[in-house]
């Protein structure tokens, strides 16, 4: 497989043995209301619609081919891939504090929808000759965390008589695919940015973890002292990716991680062993955003799997990994 093959099929594409009927993807009953109005009717977005959709999560499943048989060589290598992880943790103390995930935010959501995970990035008019204004732009407006619109995330703590729970944020991070430029959450009310998600891009063409043209990394936030946020404060999220280039099923997320409060006043804040920083003084131990930062690759990984089988479904004939002892 070329380079080129290989970065088109990191993109999911939908091939002519995929069966989209309209309701159903490979027969598999799928969801189709995840986009707010704007990616819906006014961009009319190619991934809100079955009859438009050509590549993502739902071509990306088990068995399935990302190339088209003629594309591939004849009685060709199977080629075998394996994941390594490495979890790094400090001891639990009693003042560390649990995170957890606020309900928010997908850039093709809104105040109703928690969004459609993944959109299409369609090929600006004239790339070669006006690559500035080649941006592809999404924002809209959702709510810290809202009951009843979860997502894969839902954990913190919900209001349902409207005036939200008061929540401690330490931490977040953009999620974003190959194209991905920056993706930016600020206050809806007061207009401040509250963080500015931007990615990395490596440069070394067979150096893992560095490839060339490829996200490596997204720069991060951490506050500290935490920031003082209610469950139904309204954030505005924008995203914008390089469109010279076509790309099917982007993701534009952020992660949101809180605590519940605490009085800072009477008692020194940790977070995942990493100390912060109050009044009442400081405690000396690993980097904040460093703690936070290992805890959260894990944590993106894993909202992204449970929002995609939550929002699509398991296809048949899949079986759930069982859980296994990991020495460490």
């Amino acid at each position: 497989m070329t380079t080129s093959q290989a970065g088109h099929c990191l993109e999911c594409p939908c091939t002519s043995e995929d069966v989209l009927d309209g309701l159903t993807v490979n027969y598999t009953p799928r969801g189709w209301t995840g986009c707010n109005d704007f990616v819906l009717q006014v961009l009319n977005n190619d991934a809100c619609h079955a009859e438009t959709y050509k590549g993502g999560l739902r071509c990306c499943e088990h068995g399935e081919y990302c190339l088209e048989r003629s594309a591939l060589p004849e009685n060709g290598p199977i080629s075998t891939f394996y994941l390594r992880y490495t979890i790094t943790y400090s001891e639990l103390r009693p003042e560390n504090r649990a995170l957890r995930l606020a309900a928010c935010c997908d850039a093709t959501g809104d105040l109703d929808r928690h969004g459609n995970i993944e959109y299409d990035v369609p090929q600006c008019d004239d790339p070669v000759n006006n690559p500035e204004e080649c941006i592809y732009e999404l924002t809209t407006v959702q709510m810290l965390h809202s009951v009843g619109n979860n997502g894969a995330f839902g954990v913190l703590p919900g209001d349902k008589e409207g005036g939200g729970t008061s929540v401690d944020v330490v931490y977040t991070v953009g999620h974003m695919h190959r194209g991905g430029i920056e993706i930016e959450i600020a206050d809806e009310e007061t207009g401040e940015v509250i963080c500015l998600s931007k990615p990395t891009y490596g440069k070394d063409q067979d150096v893992v973890g560095k490839e060339k043209d490829y996200i490596v990394s997204m720069s991060t936030c951490t506050f500290n002292p935490p920031r003082k946020m209610r469950t139904s404060d309204l954030v505005r999220v924008t995203a914008r990716y390089d469109s010279t280039k076509p790309h099917t099923g982007v993701m534009s997320l952020f992660y949101i991680a809180a605590a519940d409060p605490v009085d800072d006043m009477a008692v020194g804040l940790n977070v995942l062993g990493a100390a912060l920083t109050t009044e009442a003084g400081v405690i000396e131990e690993t980097s904040t955003s460093e703690s936070l930062k290992i805890a959260f690759v894990s944590i993106g990984l894993i909202a992204i799997c449970v929002l995609a089988v939550k929002k699509f479904g398991r296809k048949d004939g899949y079986s759930r990994i069982e859980a296994v002892n990991v020495t460490v």
